[in-house]
């Protein structure tokens, strides 16, 4: 009997999760701890997704005091690697971790967004009635929405509706029972809360039976709006593919092939002929068939050879025939480019030693001289 909460404002969001050891417990797979975390991320994920502008911290409640894990941000993953190093801890405070959520939503990005804190809880509560009537006005009066998520058979119920009924106004905070004992994880019954409800998936509605936690709507309902049109497209395809047949006959149009006619079968056939032949004439025809068989298959086995292929001649080229110059004797070379050896006079028989020695300043009793004189001596007789 909850009223679905309009999506009129962006919202600021404070998870404060329970790691006390109670949190052992296995009543939820595989533990209580896993399953908030799960939870947890969910929520962060939907939050998100229903509004850009949402931003979510995360407060854990047990260990030596509550404390704010990470304060508010528009970045899921930071909230997701937090939840991961969150570890089971000492005893829970309830009210001192809803009194550190309510501070840190005083330091929203946004002084306009709306405020909530999600509180779960699965230990037993050890603050007053008293304590609780006092925070649950400042919430009021602050104007902040509360949502608990009771885990288990802890023995709060008293307590928790009490609260939730003195924190509660125009039907804004939720209070949610999870029972380790139905089918259902934690966070399918928080999905099926009105918890989520206006952040576009609460009430278990599109993405959570499609497997897309966290995803964009628009791009949701462009993924709904392809997965309809290839159906649509499927159902045509289909219709075209379903043969037509012309009134009055069985037949599909354009098969006008005869019907096959029913053949005889080859035992039967053999029957026949084996029941008038001895068992000289079985074994004769029986020869006969197999000789024919493997003819059949020599033939289809056989392939024809093919012709090997001839060279045809080629025609070489001529080679041209080597040019063979003519020898030509000097005198005869002389006399073909004109040249007169006559006209060149005769120095052969000239005394070179009388000439060398009128010259000035030659020794001709030089030794290298001498030596030269004598080796042209020597070629002149040869």
């Amino acid at each position: 009997q909850k009223v679905c909460r309009e999506k009129t404002m962006a919202e600021a969001t404070l998870i404060c999760i329970d790691n006390s050891e109670w949190m052992r417990n296995g009543d939820f797979s595989p533990s209580r701890i896993e399953a908030q975390k799960d939870a947890a991320s969910l929520v962060a994920d939907r939050k998100k997704s229903g509004n850009m502008e949402n931003s979510v911290g995360l407060v854990s409640l047990a260990g030596d005091r509550a404390k704010v894990r990470i304060s508010l941000t528009d970045e899921t993953r930071k909230i997701k690697k937090s939840l991961h190093e969150v570890q089971i801890s000492g005893e829970s405070h309830f009210l001192k971790g809803i009194q550190v959520a309510h501070l840190a939503l005083k330091y929203r990005i946004n002084r306009r967004h709306g405020q909530r804190i999600i509180v779960f809880i699965g230990s037993p509560i050890t603050d007053t009635k008293e304590d609780l009537k006092d925070l649950a006005g400042k919430l009021k009066k602050s104007k902040v929405n509360v949502d608990i998520i009771s885990i288990g058979d802890n023995n709060n119920h008293e307590l928790l509706e009490y609260f939730h009924n003195l924190v509660n106004k125009n039907d804004n905070s939720n209070l949610v029972f999870a029972d380790g004992d139905s089918q259902l994880l934690l966070s399918e019954t928080i999905l099926n809360s009105p918890i989520l409800e206006g952040t576009g998936y609460g009430g278990g509605e599109l993405g959570g039976d499609m497997g897309m936690d966290g995803m964009d709507p628009l791009l949701m309902e462009a993924i709904q709006a392809s997965l309809a049109s290839y159906e649509n497209e499927n159902m045509d395809v289909e219709e075209e593919e379903v043969p037509l047949q012309v009134p009055g006959t069985n037949e599909e149009p354009g098969n006008n092939e005869e019907p096959p006619t029913a053949e005889v079968p080859m035992d039967v056939e053999e029957e026949d002929i084996f029941a008038n032949m001895t068992e000289e004439e079985i074994i004769a025809y029986s020869l006969s068939m197999s000789m024919e068989t493997s003819s059949a298959m020599d033939v289809v086995n056989e392939q024809p050879e093919q012709p090997e292929p001839v060279a045809e001649p080629v025609d070489e080229p001529e080679q041209p025939e080597p040019l063979i110059e003519p020898v030509v004797e000097p005198e005869t070379a002389d006399k073909e480019q004109g040249i007169d050896n006559e006209e060149f006079p005769d120095y052969s028989n000239v005394d070179i030693e009388n000439i060398l020695s009128s010259l000035p300043g030659v020794d001709t009793n030089d030794p290298e001289l001498q030596k030269y004189l004598s080796e042209l001596k020597e070629d002149k007789k040869e």
